[in-house]
């Protein structure tokens, strides 16, 4: 199924409530053909359904087409979750790197100057607070994401 920016405006407002070309046509400030050929599209693929009263026609979303926005919304957010979770791990590991570079550089100091110190409450990855928010983060995350995942599969 082929997804734009007004087919998807136009199921949401169908999912509203039932509305007319011309009704749609003003409210998503399109013209009444574009959005009748974006009607036809979806009355074809079988996400929306025409209502005759009288001379005017009514569109109407349909369980399909309500399914179908359901599992768009519900991609969306996997897709939002699975980039925020690569974005934190990014930033972690870069912020390791840097903190490991730097200790890198203080042992060579001190090293070359033949002190010798013992550095107490070295951190590690395991033991550092910043990794302990980001596991708990990323968890909420990952069971997120799963949950999203099933109820597109269950449906």
């Amino acid at each position: 199924m082929m997804f734009s920016k007004t087919k998807i405006e136009i199921l949401k407002k169908l999912n509203e409530r039932n509305y007319t070309t011309s009704e749609l046509s003003k409210i998503l400030g399109k013209s009444k053909s574009t959005i009748s050929e974006h009607l036809n599209a979806l009355y074809k693929m079988g996400l929306v359904d025409k209502e005759r009263h009288s001379k005017w026609v009514y569109y109407k979303i349909t369980n399909k087409g309500k399914k179908a926005l359901e599992n768009l919304e519900a991609l969306i957010l996997i897709m939002g979750s699975v980039f925020a979770l690569i974005g934190l791990w990014i930033y972690y590991i870069f912020k390791q790197i840097k903190y490991q570079a730097r200790e890198v550089v203080l042992s060579k100091t001190v090293v070359e100057r033949s002190i010798y110190t013992t550095y107490k409450g070295s951190t590690t990855f395991q033991k550092e607070p910043l990794f302990l928010i980001f596991l708990i983060i990323s968890t909420f995350l990952i069971i997120f994401i799963v949950y999203l995942v099933y109820k597109i599969i269950r449906r």
